[in-house]
């Protein structure tokens, strides 16, 4: 973000009269946070209803914006080397052992073979 980038939105900013700062930013393709830093900074401000804009933006302005804008950007904890708190137990693998098949069993004899044995001697 340049300080022409900024003068140039200022200037549309009080030449046109917005009353939605989303359509500068869109137009200047800055991001959506960016009014709120240019707020705090003193940049742009609200008058009866119409965004207006600084016709020259001094440098303690600038870095002023710059410092909000860097703050927002700086991540407050490094999440490439941290330690997860939550314990991950690598997947148990349970060892399914084959079926053993059961021999078959011999045909058994029903009553009426059985007397038949017994009585002639064959089956």
């Amino acid at each position: 973000m340049t300080k022409e980038r900024i003068n140039a939105m200022c200037k549309d900013l009080n030449n046109h009269n917005y009353t939605n700062i989303g359509q500068v930013m869109v137009r200047h393709k800055m991001g959506k946070h960016s009014p709120v830093y240019f707020q705090q900074a003193g940049i742009i401000w609200k008058k009866d209803g119409y965004w207006r804009g600084l016709e020259r933006i001094h440098e303690d302005r600038f870095l002023k914006f710059k410092k909000y804008q860097s703050n927002y950007f700086t991540p407050s904890q490094p999440t490439l080397f941290t330690k997860t708190k939550v314990k991950v137990d690598p997947k148990k693998i349970i060892k399914v052992e084959p079926r053993m098949v059961a021999p078959r069993k011999k045909a058994t004899l029903g009553i009426v073979q059985r007397l038949k044995v017994l009585f002639t001697g064959k089956l």
